[in-house]
């Protein structure tokens, strides 16, 4: 079993519309899948039973919104127009891969990154951590990833949005 992180920021739809991280978030959650676009670095790692925590980027943000498992291995999604048309309705319209999550878990709370950060194994230069968080998937140590999700458990009103 692997971990990663997914990091998610708003995304420019034209020159005064953004998308909002969260609402994409929200919205792939809830429909128990994730996208990607071609290319995307560690993609083809991806695994069956490897879990993710859904980071959102941005100023006012920098937290950790949910967990998932991954319940099969990342496909295209090409001629599958409900995905091509979400992705649409996302502005994220040059992806063109998905995941099936087999259970997601959406945070009653937001997880800071803050606080976290001296205890990250993952993140190298504590002053500078967004680096680390650039791309939009990380892999990261399983016990980073259980620090996180045991800081979410810490919080009253984790709930299981969809499957285990």
């Amino acid at each position: 079993m692997a971990y990663y992180i997914f990091t998610v920021n708003d995304i420019p739809v034209s020159d005064k519309v953004k998308m909002d991280a969260k609402v994409i978030a929200d919205t792939l959650l809830a429909q128990k899948i994730w996208i990607f676009r071609e290319g995307t670095p560690l993609l083809k790692r991806l695994e069956s039973g490897d879990k993710a925590l859904i980071y959102l980027c941005g100023r006012n943000r920098r937290c950790f919104v949910a967990e998932i498992t991954f319940q099969d291995k990342v496909k295209p999604f090409s001629g599958i127009s409900e995905l091509e048309g979400l992705a649409k309705k996302l502005g994220l319209v040059w992806m063109s891969f998905y995941i099936q999550l087999e259970a997601t878990k959406v945070f009653g709370k937001p997880v800071n990154i803050k606080s976290l950060i001296p205890s990250l194994s993952f993140i190298i230069d504590k002053k500078n951590y967004g680096l680390n968080l650039r791309l939009p998937i990380i892999s990261i140590p399983d016990k980073d990833y259980k620090l996180i999700a045991e800081s979410a458990l810490s919080f009253e009103g984790a709930v299981v949005v969809n499957g285990k």
